[in-house]
C-alpha cells in the first residue's frame, strides 16, 4: 500500500513538473532544469505512451509557442500569452486547428485521442517552420 501511494504522489508530481518546470527552480531544487521544447516533447511522448492524451496535448503546445519564439522569432513567448494573440500575428490555418483542438481538451471538457497526439506531431514542425519563413 505504501509503494502504491509513493509511486502515486510521484506520478502526480512528474505531471505537475512537466506542467510547471519554472516551478523548481524557483524553489532551487536540484537538477531543476529551464523549460525547453525537448524536455516537454519527451514529458509528452511519455504522457501519450500512459495514454494521457490531454497532457500530451498541453504538452506539445507548450512546446510549440517555445519553438515559435526561439525557433521561428515570430512570437515572444510568454505563459499567459492568449492564443488569440498568436492566431493574430501567425495567420495561420494549421495553427488554429492546433489552438481549436487545445483550447477545447483543456479549456471545453473534450476528451483527447491519440489522433490529437499524432497531430500534433505532425502539424507543430510545420507550423513554427511555415512561422520562419514569414
Amino acid at each position: 500500500m505504501i509503494f502504491f501511494t509513493v509511486r502515486l504522489v510521484a506520478r502526480a508530481r512528474s505531471r505537475n513538473l512537466a506542467l510547471n518546470p519554472g516551478r523548481d527552480r524557483a524553489h532551487g531544487i536540484p537538477g531543476a532544469a529551464a523549460e525547453s521544447p525537448a524536455a516537454l516533447e519527451a514529458a509528452a511522448a511519455e504522457a501519450e505512451a500512459r495514454g494521457d492524451f490531454a497532457l500530451a496535448v498541453r504538452l506539445r503546445f507548450r512546446a510549440g509557442l517555445l519553438r515559435l519564439d526561439r525557433d521561428a522569432r515570430a512570437i515572444t513567448y510568454r505563459p499567459s500569452i492568449p492564443t488569440r494573440e498568436v492566431r493574430a500575428e501567425l495567420a495561420s490555418e494549421a495553427f488554429d486547428d492546433l489552438a481549436d483542438t487545445f483550447e477545447n481538451i483543456t479549456y471545453g471538457g473534450d476528451d483527447a485521442e491519440p489522433a490529437d497526439t499524432a497531430v500534433a506531431r505532425r502539424d507543430w514542425p510545420r507550423v513554427v517552420a511555415a512561422a520562419k519563413r514569414r
